[in-house]
């Protein structure tokens, strides 16, 4: 029977031509239509919707095996299913999400910037007023030892958990903030299959 023949060469064929195209591609995601994308919660049309978490994730994780510097995404949609329109839309959200979050990024880096610099102020403050305290007279007294003790570690507390925040939590968020560079230099192609 000729057609029973026929569908597995097909599928063969099919699946060959998958495997060229996602060789040729730095980055490669398969899709069913083009809501994979897309927050599955979100029913809204693609020039609103929410870019799904999954999508993202998968983009990190498929970026840190690539080079650093400009790479391509390609993704494989049905050759029934595939639309011009959308795809220039999807990729103009795709830019403007990532030009979002590079500027949310940025903004987290610069409050975290700021308010240990404010810790980091207020405690080299507090140590100089435990300076001024401990060499302003030779009086002994409660009230003195007591701001002495509890003016002190402050200060110290104050002066590190400033510098820590400043450098650990602004280099937590360094490989967002370049992720999202990345995504937004990237050529972003639609494939049919």
């Amino acid at each position: 029977m000729p057609g029973e023949k026929e569908a597995p060469i097909a599928k063969s064929i099919e699946h060959e031509t998958k495997k060229e195209i996602l060789a040729e591609s730095e980055i490669s995601i398969i899709l069913d239509t083009y809501d994979d994308i897309f927050s599955d919660f979100d029913p809204r049309a693609y020039t609103i919707r929410e870019i799904s978490d999954d999508f993202i994730q998968e983009a990190k994780k498929a970026m840190k095996e690539k080079a650093p510097g400009k790479v391509e995404l390609k993704f494989l949609v049905p050759a029934h299913h595939r639309n011009y329109p959308d795809e220039v839309l999807i990729k103009k959200r795709i830019k403007d999400y990532a030009r979002h979050m590079i500027e949310q990024t940025n903004k987290e880096m610069r409050n975290i910037k700021k308010n240990s610099g404010l810790m980091i102020l207020v405690g080299a403050i507090v140590g100089v007023g435990a300076t001024f305290i401990s060499t302003g007279s030779s009086d002994t007294s409660f009230l003195r030892n007591a701001a002495l003790i509890l003016l002190e570690p402050a200060s110290w507390f104050l002066i590190w958990s400033g510098f820590d925040r400043l450098l650990f939590s602004t280099s937590a968020k360094q490989p967002d903030y370049d992720f999202y560079k990345r995504m937004l230099n990237m050529d972003v192609t639609f494939t049919g299959y």
